[in-house]
């Protein structure tokens, strides 16, 4: 299950551009019909909203709600690099 603040990495092909190693974090969204926001933290679109993750139930969502959601909003995700254990240590 993943809930607001968890971070997921993947790459994938931004405008035919090959995108590596981004990281988002979800974020709580305040619209009627979604939950989360995605944001992305590190990459080349960092401080941006990639896009909008759906409610599906509660404050959580499942990992193949969110993957259909991903499908849904980026093009070509590189399933392979998808990681959902990612731990942000401030230096």
């Amino acid at each position: 299950m993943f809930k607001e603040g968890d971070i997921i990495k993947f790459d994938y092909k931004h405008d035919g551009v090959n995108e590596y190693n981004h990281l988002f974090i979800l974020v709580k969204c305040y619209e009627d019909d979604f939950i989360f926001q995605l944001v992305c933290i590190k990459g080349y679109h960092s401080g941006t909203i990639e896009c909008y993750i759906r409610k599906e139930k509660g404050s959580v969502i499942s990992r193949n709600h969110l993957i259909k959601e991903l499908n849904l909003n980026f093009i070509e995700i590189d399933w392979n690099s998808f990681s959902t254990s990612i731990k942000i240590i401030e230096v």
